[in-house]
This record gives C-alpha cells, structure tokens and sequence, in this order.
C-alpha cells in the first residue's frame, strides 16, 4: 500500500547518515530541527496502520487517503534528512564559487542586477513572481494528492523517488560548488520592494563556515543554505511534468512555474546559472526515477488487491 520504493529508503537513510554523521563530525549541533513533530507523527500513524487497516474495509477511498498519508509522511522525512545534510556539508568550508556563476550568466547574456532592478520597478511583476515563489511547498505536496486520488500508483512511486533524488544531487552539488548567492554583495536599500527573503540565509552560511563547534538555533528558519543548483527551480519543472497527464492541473500549473522559474532569481536571489542547473537536475532525477521505479509491479494488481468501492 506504499508508493516508497527500497531505492527511496536508501536514498533518505543515506541523506540521514550524510547529514547527522558529517553534523557529528565537525561539531555542528541543531538546538532544533524543522518537521520533527509531523515526522514523530507520522511514526506513530505508521505503527497504527496494520490495526486501522484491519477494522477498515479496503474501500478505494481508504486506498487513496493511506497513498497520501505514506507519500507526505515520506517527503516529511525526506526534507528532514535533507536540511540536515545540507547545512552539515555546508561544514567542509570548500572556496565559493560566485565568481564562476557572475561569468557563467554573463556568457549566457543575463544581468542579474539589471532584471532584478525591473522587477522592483515594476509592481505587478514583483507580487505575482512573490506569489509563484511561495506556492513552492504547495506544489512539492501536490502530486501527492492528485496521484494517489486518482490511484495513480506507479506514476506516485516514480514522483517520490525523483524527489529524493533530485534534493539529493543538489545537496551534493551544492557542497561540493557552494556560492553565497548575489545577496552577500547586495545593497538592499536600492530596492524599493524586493527584500530576497528566499535567499541564502547568509548569517547562517557565515556560521556554518566557521572554525569550531557550531549550534544553529532556530529550526523554523532552516531551509535554503543551497544557491547552486536552484531547488526552487527543480520543483518548478519536476511538478508539472509529474502531472502532465492531468490536463486540467497542467497547463494552469505550466504557466504558475514559468513565474517560479524566473521568481528564483528575484525572490531567491538565485543566479540565472543556479536555475538553469536546477531544472536540468529535475530532467535527470525524473528519467532516473522512471528507470528505477519501473521494475515495481503496480500495486493495484487485481490478483493481489481487490477494491470495494
């Protein structure tokens, strides 16, 4: 009744040991860490599932709302495991590289400073690019929902596996090419309206970067320490290509993400370089995915479930 393949497991115990043990290591400790009640939560509904199934009537609605639950439950413990693996490789200190992104948009024609200043000049633009930014936790719980109302299974199974492996190639790309973003160098008073507040928390990259033992306090603010690739971006492209089969989410959800797309540079102080390497990662998480997750059965094998509607 799960859509959480062995690959999926991995993928977050691996994220989980990366995270807790390198944060052992190079005495980095969390005074709080963000999801932790809906995952304790989501713990204890997973030891009660084998008594509520008992008692409940295998109804397609039951199906439905178990598939959601196991999916949100994972992404839970996917986020989880990945903040922490993010902040912690934070930890090797390797050089930043924004010089080598200012070069690389640069090349590709794109003036950061310039199209943010338009957006701050023009209000309209600011508040819908605001709004499609923020629809980013909306829409990585939304497959969720759809596919498994729809009793989509396989196409589930495939989502939360590219998830995982999407948030884990940036973890590791991001530690491995870290950048303080456009932000560190960022007069914020010759902006009228835009304040970055989806940029790299610099406070935090500048502590995590330290020599020492480090506490990071706060477990509701932790979250993009990332600026190279984009996840922003990622999920701007992984969620509508997940639901291209439902026309009337799709398109809605196709024009939505073109705002988020262009939002990561001016919300999330993103450099046009971290956007494009973001939606390249959701294109091969998701082709990798496929390929993994096509070797499950459906689970809505006939022989194995019978639905009583």
């Amino acid at each position: 009744m799960s859509a959480i393949t062995r690959e999926g497991v991995a993928l977050v115990v691996g994220l989980g040991m990366a995270g807790f043990g390198t944060a052992a290591l190079t005495g980095l400790t969390f005074a709080q860490l963000p999801t932790s009640v809906p995952l304790t939560i989501g713990v204890g509904l997973f030891l009660a599932d084998t008594t509520v199934v008992e008692l409940v009537p295998t109804l397609r609605v039951v199906r439905a709302i178990r598939l959601a639950a196991y999916g949100c439950f994972y992404l839970i413990a996917v986020c989880l495991a990945g903040i922490t693996a993010a902040y912690a490789t934070q930890r090797f200190g390797l050089p930043l590289q924004d010089q080598f992104f200012v070069a690389a948009d640069r090349a590709l024609g794109f003036d950061w400073f310039a199209i943010t200043h338009w957006v701050d000049d023009h209000p309209l633009a600011h508040t819908v690019l605001r709004f499609a930014y923020d629809t980013m936790s909306i829409q990585i719980v939304l497959p969720v929902m759809i596919l498994a109302l729809l009793d989509r299974d396989a196409a589930l199974r495939r989502y939360l596996l590219a998830f995982a492996i999407s948030l884990a190639v940036t973890i590791a790309v991001g530690a491995l090419l870290p950048a303080a973003s456009p932000i560190a160098t960022l007069d914020l008073s010759a902006f009228h309206v835009l304040q970055f507040t989806g940029a790299t928390p610099l406070d935090h990259l500048w502590l995590l970067r330290s020599a020492g033992p480090v506490t990071m306090t706060g477990g509701s603010g932790l979250g993009g320490i990332i600026s190279f690739p984009s996840f922003h971006a990622t999920c701007a492209v992984l969620t509508p290509l997940v639901l291209r089969r439902e026309r009337v989410v799709f398109y809605p959800l196709v024009l939505l993400d073109a705002f988020m797309l262009c939002s990561a540079v001016t919300e999330g102080a993103h450099y046009v370089s971290d956007v494009l390497a973001g939606a390249a990662v959701a294109l091969l998480a998701l082709w990798l995915a496929g390929k993994l997750s096509s070797r499950y059965p459906p689970m809505s094998n006939p022989q194995h479930l019978v639905v009583r509607d």
